[in-house]
């Protein structure tokens, strides 16, 4: 039987989890397109929720929000905003989750792409010199994706993110421990390869390739399928259906106004 308290705290969780997205987007915003303010903001940020349900969101968010800055090749501040959590997911994929997929941890190969992956993001020149040799135009897009915005704007963000991504892997370990008790090291081996799946948009919001890695990954710390799916989905619901929905509902609301003003 599921501990609804646990259930309960972790949906609450739903609003620290979207105040600092919201937040990393206004930074952005106020950064790259000038004057902003934090709702509308935070409304924009709904709106982008929403467009994850479909399996094109790398290509729709790449298409809103263009940068104006001529310095910068355009993005949208969704992709920047999904790169510095990327980048946050592959530190705890290093630190844990391989140790999961290959039974060792060599702590000194950590550290040094670590530190790769930092001059990445700190520095755009050494981005550049590194990622011509980097194949395929999708993984430069990536690598240089993570040196879109200056410092120390790129720092302020990077920790946002690294909070963002520890408000969902506290609700993971309250979902969890809702119905059998897990370690919390559990849940910096296993939701950061789950999260991964997020980059494989073949379905509606990912689902069915996240529960299925969220199955095979749980069962090696004795977690059954129905809880590893019960939980998966519940992630699914508080952190992208129920924004999504508000995002949606925002749009619509805001369609309308418009189409009244022209009318």
């Amino acid at each position: 039987m599921a501990n609804p308290s646990y259930i309960f705290l972790a949906g609450l969780l739903l609003f620290p989890y979207v105040l600092l997205k919201s937040y990393k987007w206004y930074l952005l915003v106020k950064e790259l397109h000038g004057k902003s303010t934090f709702w509308n903001t935070m409304r924009s940020c709904l709106q982008e929720t929403s467009f994850t349900l479909t399996p094109s969101w790398i290509d729709k968010a790449m298409k809103r929000a263009k940068l104006k800055d001529d310095k910068l090749k355009p993005r949208s501040v969704g992709f920047i905003d999904k790169i510095s959590e990327l980048w946050v997911v592959i530190f705890f994929v290093l630190l844990g989750g391989q140790r999961l997929l290959t039974g060792f941890n060599p702590i000194f190969i950590i550290l040094a792409l670590a530190v790769i992956l930092l001059f990445l993001y700190q520095f755009r020149h050494f981005n550049n010199v590194i990622t011509r040799f980097v194949p395929f135009e999708f993984l430069r897009t990536i690598l240089r994706g993570f040196t879109l915005v200056s410092w120390p704007l790129s720092n302020i963000i990077l920790i946002l993110s690294f909070l963002t991504m520890s408000v969902y892997f506290l609700q993971a370990y309250l979902l969890l421990s809702a119905f059998q008790p897990i370690a919390a090291s559990t849940i910096l081996m296993v939701f950061p390869l789950i999260l991964l799946t997020n980059l494989v948009p073949v379905t509606i919001g990912s689902l069915g390739i996240r529960e299925g890695a969220a199955i095979y990954l749980l069962s090696h710390f004795g977690v059954p399928a129905a809880i590893a799916v019960s939980v998966s989905l519940l992630l699914f619901l508080f952190d992208t259906i129920i924004p999504g929905v508000l995002g949606s509902l925002f749009f619509s609301f805001q369609s309308k106004l418009y189409a009244g003003k022209n009318k």
